[in-house]
């Protein structure tokens, strides 16, 4: 790994293993829009028990104190925030890219292999090497968190939910990620909406005719059985 690379995928993990010890988890996360353009963002996550174990009180500014340094090892225009959910607090850094050759510098610079990161053929293809090199991450569970754009059709991730998939780090060498997904046309969920308004009309025209059959054999059942008109005696 490159000294840079190395330098920012890691430190700011080190420095909050070196607050929390263990238990925390580091979440790389890459949102990816259909137009190429999205969000790079990394989040660490701890719970209020580790802080306490560990002697530290959490604040408002308690992500700003301890990370606010590492800004400078984010692509331009990162921010950081802080967020709490019941008993976790996250300190998260979010960038925004505005096309696909943006993300690729956001992963070069980090000591990424983008083999593949484009839009051909209505599919969307993603495929890419993290090296994680061989440093100890003191406890933390690291995530490589892609969410892809259209719908997924082909993927190594771990663990799959709608179009967000999810790469469970190891701790030493080489991570590769591929998907790849279907964009533009219709989404699944149109063709679900014109498969289910296709059936509601077959439905509806099949109980037109059945009434319509009805009707007409009613009314060949009242002319059958109607009374003849009486004879008209002559003059």
């Amino acid at each position: 790994m490159t000294n840079k690379s190395t330098k920012f995928l890691w430190v700011s993990l080190l420095v909050v293993a070196m607050l929390l010890l263990s238990g925390c988890t580091a979440n790389l996360i890459t949102e990816i829009d259909a137009d190429g353009s999205g969000t790079w963002s990394m989040e660490y996550i701890m719970t209020l028990d580790e802080l306490e174990t560990y002697g530290y009180t959490l604040t408002d500014s308690f992500c700003a104190d301890d990370l606010e340094s590492d800004l400078s090892d984010m692509p331009p225009g990162t921010t950081m925030r802080q967020e709490q959910v019941g008993d976790e607090v996250s300190c998260i850094f979010e960038a925004s890219f505005a096309s696909l050759d943006d993300l690729r510098t956001i992963y070069v610079d980090r000591d990424s292999t983008v083999n593949t990161l484009e839009f051909r053929d209505n599919k969307f293809y993603y495929d890419v090497d993290v090296d994680m090199g061989s440093t100890d991450t003191m406890g933390f569970m690291i995530y490589w968190i892609v969410k892809m754009p259209g719908n997924v059709t082909e993927t190594n991730a771990t663990t799959q939910e709608g179009n967000t998939l999810t790469w469970e780090a190891p701790t030493e060498g080489i991570l590769n990620a591929t998907a790849t997904s279907t964009v533009g046309g219709l989404s699944s969920t149109w063709w679900w909406v014109i498969g289910i308004s296709s059936l509601c009309c077959c439905f509806i025209i099949i109980v037109a005719v059945v009434v319509l059959i009805i009707v007409l054999n009613k009314r060949k059942e009242n002319k059958a059985v109607a009374p003849a008109a009486p004879a008209v005696p002559a003059a």
